[in-house]
């Protein structure tokens, strides 16, 4: 194991451009390296407590045609589960959105319903029973999602805990009404100023100087009395 993660370490680091590299003390370099290490045997350990899987694709080719929209997309990771079925893990090095925030009327951590449906007309026989966002961060590992039955992968929430769903096809039914429904607002052309109230993503948006919503935030009212 040791070797293997050594290995898979060098690879990562391998990956970025030696022009920047180059720019980097060695002390750096080798607390990166470090750093990579401890965060794939914490995976690993989280890994480890899992039923039996075989990992079946990684950077899977997706595609869906979602409310009148074509998506291209990679999948990081699909898992073929011991006893049945599929696991789709999304790899996160951020804070994550827990699964009970999730289903909002704009729903939020879309990228695994939209995973999800595309999986499902990709090869509909193969049923997907786990999502999962894998969160790599320093101060946090963990992995947090949604599954089917407690067998699929013990710790997540179920799916009947999350929101309005009794079942696993009612999730992937609500799933593909909101996405299919967010696609269509942005193939009409859809521009309101409309942006989630919490988290308000206006915190991290770079874009103030092109953006309306301080024009709609702070308008004021009409004034409808009499002078």
């Amino acid at each position: 194991l040791d070797i293997e993660i050594a290995a898979a370490v060098d690879k990562g680091i391998a990956c970025l451009p030696a022009v920047r590299w180059r720019s980097v003390p060695d002390a750096v370099r080798a607390a990166e390296s470090r750093r990579l290490d401890r965060l794939l045997r914490a995976w690993l350990d989280i890994e480890r407590a899992r039923p039996p899987f075989a990992v079946a694709a990684v950077e899977a080719r997706r595609d869906l045609l979602l409310g009148g929209i074509a998506l291209r997309m990679r999948v990081d990771r699909i898992d073929a589960l011991g006893d049945g079925g599929l696991a789709i893990i999304d790899y996160k090095t951020g804070a994550l959105d827990q699964p009970a925030q999730w289903f909002d009327d704009r729903p939020r951590a879309s990228q695994l319903g939209t995973y999800t449906l595309a999986q499902r007309a990709t090869e509909p026989r193969l049923a997907v029973r786990a999502v999962v966002h894998a969160e790599l961060r320093t101060a946090s590992i963990a992995a947090s999602g949604l599954t089917a039955d407690r067998t699929a992968w013990p710790g997540l929430t179920h799916v009947a805990a999350a929101g309005p769903f009794a079942d696993w096809r009612s999730l992937e039914s609500w799933w593909e009404a909101h996405l299919s429904a967010l696609a269509a607002e942005l193939a009409a052309g859809a521009a309101t100023v409309t942006p989630r109230l919490k988290p308000s993503p206006c915190r991290n948006c770079g874009l103030q100087a092109l953006c309306r919503i301080d024009s709609v935030r702070f308008e004021e009212p009409e004034d409808n009395e009499a002078g």
